[in-house]
């Protein structure tokens, strides 16, 4: 999902991922669509964040993993380097809901969407609580 400076809805989408080994990967998967939507929508400023100790210090450190991974992470840092400014931080699993709601809907349908200036329905409920976490951190 990407929000504006006030938390507000921009963009988001999910993607489901058949052929997943483990968390890391699928959160790894999800940091590199998120960049490719940001890039898509114009964005220049970046800040993500993620409940994935892993992706966080793995971008961090330059990208470089020797994980099955790998590959996706080299994508992210392909794309990291196209903004202007760029940082990642990390947030409790409870400040993530909405994001957890968008991968849950992928995996139940089977299917990606990408929803630009609307809130998909599913994930009304947790949005406001979603914004009132990340921004109590």
């Amino acid at each position: 999902m990407i929000r504006d400076n006030h938390g507000g809805v921009i963009a988001a989408s999910n993607k489901f991922l058949p052929h997943v080994v483990d968390a890391h990967m699928a959160e790894a998967w999800a940091l590199y669509d998120g960049l490719f939507l940001a890039q898509s929508i114009g964005a220049n400023k970046v800040v993500c964040q993620t409940d994935c100790l892993e992706v966080m210090t793995t971008i961090q450190d330059g990208g470089f993993s020797a994980t099955p991974a790998a590959a996706i992470y080299d994508e992210c840092m392909r794309l990291w380097r196209d903004f202007t400014e760029t940082s990642i931080k990390h947030g409790d699993r409870e400040a993530n809901l909405v994001a957890h709601g968008l991968a849950r809907q992928a995996f139940i349908s089977k299917t990606s969407c990408t929803w630009l200036d609307e809130t998909p329905d599913f994930i009304l409920s947790v949005v406001a609580r979603d914004v009132t976490v990340l921004y109590d951190q």
